[in-house]
């Protein structure tokens, strides 16, 4: 049976972007696996392929790349539980797969037709599909056209099962209202901040700093510490014992030619045409002012971003369009030139004049690369030499004597700011660290090495109370001043509920208008804004400041969202579209749990295994 198709953003259309980037399937053949695996498991008879789950997995990282900014290994992303995110949603995918199949439920080619001219990485340079681009873009992936043609029915028609299953899903009026309520109600209140001016304290006593610093004594002790003996070497270390010629530094600066000799650069705009007459016929339209830039971009469907080329040096064009656009001195348009896309307009943006840092300038740092990277060798055979002290018998200290190794102690705690305390591998193997183990040799983030020694455990000790005295002090001051502008707004409070003003009671207060609930007052702490949320009309509390002051506050209005704002319109709109979504997620959840507990999930765990190890 045929039926309606999905949106635009498809796997399929990821696999696609994916295999532009060379990402896809020629990164991971089949011969990887040994030739004959071709699955990484099934459902039922529906099998899950070994280079969908590639493919998948390379998208998921790339994704989580994006979101966080951050590279990650495929380490990482076993810890992070991201394999194990991607196979499960490949084995969902794959039950509901093989329910369609029971079902009988399909698509047609047109339906397939249709899905793929729409696919915006076929489409040529009118903005419509293109048989030649559509070709091409496949060949670069590994794919011929009855392959990905087979794989867009599967995933339309499993979508197809998909929609029947959760779509058209409603937003209960209730939870969307109450959500509603939760982010655009606002309040409005009326507070002071009450200082030592408000009720000052007087000077401790001795008696009174000791009795406080008894009763508090956590406040004043240190936390356990890991005395531990280790001896470590870093690349910087023996940098400075390192030889480095002055060959040595101009073949590296030589080598970094991109890096300190940057030519000048163009930042450029591209919009090609089909033919010189309409590439001259947008020039006209330019020069007479009918029409700007982006005028002409929209007109041909694509956006700015589609036309931006970034920054173009005079070797990353051709020669026509070098000799044009570096013959422009000033933002402009220029053009038409003949470029191997066709006649093209450039618009030139901004001018970056060539820069030059000479190698005086950067002869220090050079010497010092050079001399880490020759340090980290170094260490290298270090660590050799090391490691046959350690298997003989040989101490920390007697390793530090006959290697290059400096011995050291630290009573670890947190906060420690000796520089190896700076390393997370040290850290961690200190904390993991028992009275009888045997030192072993252990990297560091900078390509140093480390070994460790576990002496003692230091339980928490008390500081004396000479030498923490200040703490004390300041401890006791803010203590006493809360408590005493706490028994002074018990005393306030009651003229505030019958409806004294603050200014009746010798207090200036600041008013808030109509506050949300992730919103902050300035110069108060977050939790002002939080507690005037937990208050009833009228209601009085406090909020604790810093250095023993207190906030007192006063709810004078709560507004509940405004239905016919545009704001809250489209916000509800949101929250309704977020709802149905994660109910139809959940139901799709549910859904494929059931389908594969009645097929049956098979799963071959060495092919897993051996697409994963060909990830970073």
């Amino acid at each position: 049976m045929a039926g309606g198709l999905r949106s635009k953003g498809t796997n399929i259309f990821v696999y696609v972007l994916l295999g532009l980037l060379v990402l896809g399937l020629a990164g991971f053949g089949i011969g990887n696996f040994g030739g004959s695996v071709n699955a990484i498991g099934s459902v039922g008879d529906t099998k899950i392929d070994v280079q969908e789950y590639s493919r998948a997995l390379q998208q998921e990282l790339r994704s989580y790349q994006q979101r966080t900014g951050q590279a990650v290994t495929m380490n990482d992303a076993r810890a992070l539980g991201l394999d194990t995110a991607v196979l499960g949603r490949l084995v969902s995918q794959a039950a509901i797969a093989e329910e369609a199949k029971r079902m009988g439920v399909s698509v047609g080619d047109e339906a397939v037709r249709t899905e793929i001219i729409g696919m915006q990485p076929f489409q040529g340079q009118g903005g419509t599909f293109d048989r030649d681009t559509y070709a091409y873009v496949l060949s670069q992936s590994g794919l011929k056209p009855a392959e990905f043609e087979t794989m867009v029915r599967a995933d339309t028609t499993r979508s197809l099962l998909e929609n029947a299953v959760s779509g058209g899903l409603p937003a209960p009026d209730v939870y969307t209202d109450t959500l509603l309520n939760y982010v655009a109600e606002t309040r409005s209140f009326e507070w002071v901040q009450m200082t030592g001016r408000d009720a000052p304290v007087p000077e401790p006593t001795d008696a009174e700093l000791r009795s406080y610093y008894d009763a508090n004594s956590d406040a004043f002790s240190l936390p356990e510490a890991r005395r531990i003996t280790y001896a470590w070497i870093t690349p910087a270390m023996l940098a400075d014992t390192v030889e480095v010629s002055e060959e040595d530094i101009a073949k590296l600066y030589a080598a970094r030619a991109d890096q300190y000799q940057i030519p000048e650069k163009r930042l450029v705009e591209r919009l090609i045409f089909a033919t010189e007459q309409e590439a001259q016929d947008a020039r006209a339209r330019l020069d007479d002012g009918s029409i700007d830039f982006a005028g002409l971009v929209a007109e041909r469907g694509l956006t700015l971003d589609d036309v931006d080329m970034g920054e173009v040096a005079a070797k990353n064009v051709s020669e026509a369009a070098a000799s044009a656009l570096f013959a422009q001195k000033e933002p402009g348009i220029v053009g038409p030139v003949e470029t191997t896309l066709g006649p093209a307009l450039f618009r030139v943006n901004g001018i970056l004049p060539a820069q030059e840092t000479p190698l005086d300038q950067v002869r220090d740092e050079l010497r010092k690369t050079i001399g880490t990277e020759r340090a980290v060798t170094r260490i290298t055979e270090i660590t050799t030499q090391v490691d046959d002290l350690l298997a003989s018998g040989a101490t920390l200290e007697e390793i530090a004597k006959e290697t290059d190794l400096e011995l050291g102690t630290i009573d670890l705690r947190p906060g420690s700011t000796e520089p190896i305390a700076g390393y997370e591998t040290f850290r961690t193997a200190a904390a993991q660290a028992k009275p009888d183990d045997f030192p072993q040799i252990e990297p560091l983030a900078d390509g140093g090495v480390f070994a460790l020694r576990l002496d003692e455990v230091i339980p928490p000790q008390l500081q004396p109370f000479d030498q923490v005295r200040q703490d004390v002090f300041s401890g006791w001051t803010a203590q006493a001043l809360r408590e005493r502008l706490m028994a002074r707004a018990e005393v306030l409070t009651p003229d505030l509920q019958q409806g004294a003003s603050f200014a009746d009671l010798s207090l200036e207060a600041t008013q808030e208008e109509g506050l949300k609930r992730d919103e902050t007052v300035k110069d108060a702490p977050p939790a002002l804004v939080q507690k005037a949320f937990e208050m009833k009309v009228g209601d009085i509390a406090t909020v604790d400041g810093a250095n023993g002051s207190i906030y007192l506050l006063r709810l004078t209005a709560i507004t509940p969202p405004a239905k016919d704002d545009k704001e809250v319109t489209a916000l509800s709109v949101l929250l309704s579209q977020q709802i149905r979504q994660g109910q139809a997620q959940d139901l799709l959840r549910l859904y494929g749990a059931a389908l594969q507990g009645r097929a049956g999930v098979q799963l071959n765990q060495t092919a897993i295994n051996s697409v994963n190890a060909q990830f970073p």
